[in-house]
């Protein structure tokens, strides 16, 4: 039986539900997102926020956020991006986050395989970083699930993706994120927001691939910031015995532009 996630990233959810970031209606945007993720994968077995959930760190974007899954809810799981208020996004959503403080982290068990999502995030910056609690984390995880084949969710890429601008602000410490799935050959996969863009590339062996924003597109390969005129989407991963299969879904129009 083949079962469904969905990766969901950048949402950039504003104070209100009608400002603009960029001349793009976040709020807006996403509805329009889930109104096709409810009309074709409203059966996903878990939809998976890779962070950035709001702007400006606002508890309205977390409150907005509630409200537009809403029936979906119970299905989602999140971990935070450099611009998101894990305080807050506890507070608004705390059935959906394990723990009252310390790393918003997550674990699943979906079919046989085993998900896990790192919080990157470093308060006041714009890069990422996985401290060496969380990476001692990661390795028990992996230590005690090794008979599962795994997928890693995270905001920040731990690669590059060939944009001089974004690969400034990359996980700084990929290398040991390195040494701890060396021997991990379990992990299949590692998926990533933050670069508001579709990308493939590797991690040692591993794949690892990020998805478009549900709002502003990032312009791929570029020495400096640029919007892509693409429309917004999601990534689509299907689980399949022990492989994994993906691709991603854009809504047919761009109708909000960013500027």
């Amino acid at each position: 039986m083949t079962l469904q996630i969905l990766q969901l990233s950048d949402f950039h959810l504003l104070k209100n539900s009608v400002d603009e970031l960029r001349g793009v209606p976040t709020a807006v945007s996403l509805a329009d997102v889930l109104a096709e993720v409810r009309a074709s994968y409203s059966a996903a077995d878990l939809f998976v926020f890779t962070g950035d959930i709001a702007a400006y760190g606002d508890v309205e974007a977390y409150q907005q956020t509630r409200e537009l899954f809403a029936d979906l809810l119970p299905r989602c799981v999140m971990i935070p991006g450099n611009h998101d208020n894990a305080d807050l996004m506890r507070q608004v959503l705390p059935e959906r986050i394990a723990g009252s403080s310390g790393p918003v982290t997550f674990t699943r068990d979906v079919g046989g395989w085993r998900l896990i999502g790192l919080d990157s995030h470093v308060a006041g910056a714009v890069h990422g970083q996985l401290p060496g609690e969380q990476l001692a984390w990661l390795t028990d995880e992996l230590s005690e699930h090794s008979n599962q084949p795994t997928l890693l969710f995270m905001h920040h890429p731990p690669i590059s993706v060939v944009s001089t601008w974004l690969d400034r602000i990359m996980l700084r410490n990929a290398n040991e994120l390195a040494e701890v799935l060396h021997a991990a050959t379990h992990v299949r996969g590692v998926f990533c927001g933050h670069v508001h863009q579709e990308f493939s590339g590797a991690f040692g062996a591993i794949p690892v691939h990020t998805a478009p924003a549900t709002a502003i597109q990032f312009a791929p390969r570029t020495e400096e910031l640029q919007f892509d005129n693409v429309p917004p989407g999601f990534r689509v991963i299907e689980l399949d015995d022990d492989e994994f299969y993906t691709h991603i879904v854009r809504l047919p129009e761009l109708r909000y532009p960013a500027m």
